[in-house]
């Protein structure tokens, strides 16, 4: 069962994220997040440039500041994603297209969920309701590791 989490792109931005020195898993979770999310055009030295979806367009200079990282670590990240198939990068230097190879994927899984609010539990839950076992009786311990996870199935 593939579970997920909804994360709000503030995240990457508020000063709890940025406060240390990156992990490769938080760096990876950066560039996911930072990912354009449409299609759009901006201005780049002076010139149009077409921003493709699923695509990050940083410097090296810019990443290596933001995740607080080496040029050799920054290189040999870059490549380890790219060695396992999960960006392709174009371009050097000042002007770097990262891309995320299964980010339409990624995204469709993501949007293919609806928030735990919006959807009706498929039994009433005991705790919620008011109701637990009586004195005496106890929950055994796959009872208890179901009854654990249980809002997991609403979602």
């Amino acid at each position: 069962m593939k579970r997920c989490m909804g994360i709000t792109v503030d995240l990457i931005e508020s000063s709890c994220w940025l406060s240390e020195r990156f992990s490769k898993t938080q760096a990876w979770i950066d560039l996911v997040m930072a990912a354009n999310y449409k299609e759009s055009e901006g201005m780049f030295a002076g010139k149009v440039k077409h921003y493709r979806r699923g695509c990050v367009y940083w410097s090296d200079f810019r990443l290596r500041k933001r995740f607080k990282w080496s040029e050799q670590k920054l290189r040999s990240f870059l490549s380890e994603l790219e060695a396992d198939g999960k960006i392709l990068v174009k371009g050097s230097g000042s002007y770097r297209e990262i891309e995320i190879v299964n980010y339409d994927s990624m995204m469709g899984f993501m949007e293919g969920y609806t928030t735990h609010t919006n959807i009706a539990p498929k039994e009433p839950d005991p705790e919620i309701a008011g109701e637990s076992p009586s004195e005496g009786q106890s929950m055994s311990d796959s009872e208890q590791e179901s009854e654990d996870y249980s809002w997991f199935d609403r979602l």
